[in-house]
């Protein structure tokens, strides 16, 4: 007679795994955590503090930039040193008759002195304060009396790229107003609109001679 051996009964299966039950309990706490975290958000008022600091920080940027901005603008108007070397080399001029202020502003001519020893000191100040151009007009009597278009003895130089490096001969800059004689003896090239002088157009407060020139002179060019 042959033993037969017993069959072995399978253990009964339960509904889920033991990864599905570990898996679906982390789930829950999961869940659970994200609750109570968007309670204590809503609670604390965390989204409203977010944006006003977010907003703050903006805020604070744009101040600074501001500042720096406004700073660049003030050091680029700062021609103090400039102002006073001409002063002192029209003084210079006067002294030694080579200018009249009676006919200064009459013609590039007469103003020819003075703009050809200004040239150089406006040249440098243009290279020092990396600025796309700096200008100098010369009147001597009331724009209220003066007629329009009539003309002013001037420089005006430009420099579209002030942070490249210079040009030993100044190739990188253009008169855009400046004598013939004045052109040639610096040997600059000229811009398209090139003039020997510049028109006063008698705009009043709009314009950028007439405010600041009348008020000097209406004060007697006081400090």
């Amino acid at each position: 007679m042959q033993n037969r051996k017993p069959h072995r009964q399978k253990a009964p299966q339960t509904g889920h795994s033991i990864f599905g039950t570990i898996l679906f309990s982390l789930l829950a706490v999961l869940a659970v955590e994200i609750l109570l975290l968007t309670f204590a958000a809503h609670a604390t008022r965390l989204g409203p503090q977010l944006n006003q600091n977010a907003e703050d920080i903006l805020a604070m940027q744009v101040d600074n930039r501001s500042r720096y901005l406004q700073s660049i603008f003030h050091d680029a108007q700062e021609l103090t040193s400039l102002s006073d070397t001409i002063n002192g080399l029209t003084q210079q001029l006067l002294d030694e008759g080579e200018i009249s202020l009676s006919t200064l502003d009459s013609s590039s001519d007469a103003a020819y002195p003075l703009l050809e020893a200004a040239a150089p000191e406006l040249i440098s100040t243009l290279r020092i304060k990396s600025v796309t151009g700096v200008f100098l007009i010369l009147n001597t009597h009331d724009l209220d009396k003066r007629k329009q278009d009539s003309r002013l003895p001037a420089i005006y130089l430009r420099d579209l790229d002030p942070d490249a490096a210079p040009s030993q001969r100044n190739a990188d800059l253009t008169f855009v107003r400046a004598p013939a004689q004045l052109v040639q003896s610096l040997s600059i090239a000229t811009d398209n609109s090139w003039s020997p002088t510049i028109r006063y157009r008698a705009l009043g407060n709009r314009g950028f001679l007439y405010p600041p020139f009348q008020a000097a002179y209406k004060d007697g060019a006081s400090p």
